[in-house]
């Protein structure tokens, strides 16, 4: 049996307006979470029958949304969100400083949890290093929340507790600075503990913030935006994702001995899913050259390598605004950069007062005569496209066209 669902609006629709019961109303209003969780707790805890499922369960996620926002309302003290966290700073002790002019910052933490970073400081029997971290992680609408963390080596594992939060409106260096400012006075530890340091994501505002409040604090890079850094470089060169992997282990690195076989198989104990630099070390400390044969890649292959998937299959495709166009070096000739090219089906185009050959033997996406293999498929005739703007000459594979008839422009003409 299947039931309409209620439209909650009876004035934009003709069905009949169906209310939802006032209980479900109160269940929303008492339950805390997302507006998501509250919502499928109830539906999943409602009746069974589909004709009372339409009035004793929540409409959809708007609706519980809508209701726990009118509660919240409720619960404020004012509408004027100033004055309201004024009289939580004056009613509490977590929030110790409010800017407003030129940007909004707060600056909030617990006393008990500060002298607790204190004690940790100044006891003798950890040897080990203290470390915090400190990130904008957060953004609460028009707002960000930038938490400081330290690590308690008292206990075993050595939790993560927040020592200060910063909210501000803007990430600039004048935000971080004074809320750096204000923890070197309430925490002097900063500046003369030696076993101390701070890991962030290297972010330029709280770089800067740190060399002028706290320039004696030791600065690190957190070694998970390091492994984005290097993903993000190694997707935009056109890397497989066995050298994403090599990578990878590269820059963690181990402390674990690894037994590397070279003979009959090449292997090695590590997880790394393709090649890793343990093979390579071992390659080198006999002296056998590297047999990975690296193929050759013209700038047509790293334009396509650049896209997405769907991008790569569709030869058809014209290029999107957001691609980058290659920039022509200081010393290039500007005569051979501002020729075009002459759609004709001559083999030569004329370029200024020199002359380029197009080879007509092979595939100017690949640049060879043969296709590039690709797995589970079957030795065929070879099946070429010729541009219809200049004498290039493509296998349709490469194109990703599937008719020799079809109009088609390369990349070049296009």
């Amino acid at each position: 049996m299947a039931a309409s669902f209620p439209h909650g609006n009876a004035r934009q629709s003709n069905r009949e307006y169906v209310r939802t019961q006032p209980h479900v109303l109160a269940d929303i209003r008492s339950k805390a979470g997302s507006a998501r969780n509250v919502y499928q707790t109830l539906v999943l805890n409602g009746p069974a029958d589909v004709q009372q499922q339409t009035t004793a369960t929540p409409r959809n996620i708007e609706q519980v949304r809508n209701v726990q926002k009118s509660q919240r309302n409720l619960s404020r003290l004012t509408h004027d969100a100033l004055y309201n966290l004024h009289e939580f700073a004056a009613d509490s002790d977590f929030v110790h400083r409010i800017v407003t002019h030129p940007d909004l910052s707060v600056i909030m933490y617990s006393p008990d949890i500060v002298s607790l970073f204190q004690t940790l400081l100044a006891s003798d029997s950890h040897s080990a290093v203290h470390v915090l971290s400190y990130d904008t992680t957060f953004c609460l609408g028009d707002f960000y929340l930038s938490p400081l963390l330290f690590r308690n080596a008292d206990f075993d594992p050595a939790p993560t507790i927040p020592l200060a939060y910063l909210l501000h409106e803007r990430k600039t260096t004048d935000t971080h600075t004074d809320f750096f400012r204000h923890l070197r006075t309430v925490v002097p530890e900063l500046l003369t503990c030696p076993k101390l340091i701070i890991v962030t994501d290297r972010e330029q505002a709280i770089t800067q913030s740190l060399k002028d409040t706290v320039p004696e604090l030791k600065h690190f890079l957190c070694w998970n935006h390091v492994l984005q850094d290097c993903k993000r470089w190694l997707q935009q060169h056109g890397a497989a994702t066995q050298t994403e992997v090599s990578y990878y282990s590269y820059v963690r690195g181990t402390l674990e001995p690894r037994l590397v076989q070279l003979f009959p198989k090449i292997s090695c104990t590590c997880p790394a899913a393709g090649g890793c630099y343990h093979i390579a070390a071992a390659r080198q400390a006999i002296g056998m050259k590297d047999g990975v044969q690296r193929k050759i890649l013209n700038l047509t292959q790293l334009r396509r390598n650049k896209r997405k998937r769907p991008d790569k299959t569709a030869g058809r495709k014209r290029p999107r605004t957001a691609d980058v166009d290659v920039v022509a070096a200081p010393d290039a000739d500007p005569t051979i950069a501002e020729a075009a090219v002459v759609a004709a089906d001559d083999d030569v185009e004329p370029m200024g007062e020199q002359a380029v050959t197009i080879r007509q033997d092979i595939c100017h996406a690949c640049d060879s005569a043969e296709p590039p293999p690709r797995k589970n498929r079957r030795q065929h005739e070879i099946h070429w496209i010729k541009c219809d703007d200049c004498p290039r000459w493509f296998h349709i594979i490469c194109v990703g066209v599937r008719n020799t008839t079809a109009a088609y422009t390369c990349d070049l003409c296009a």
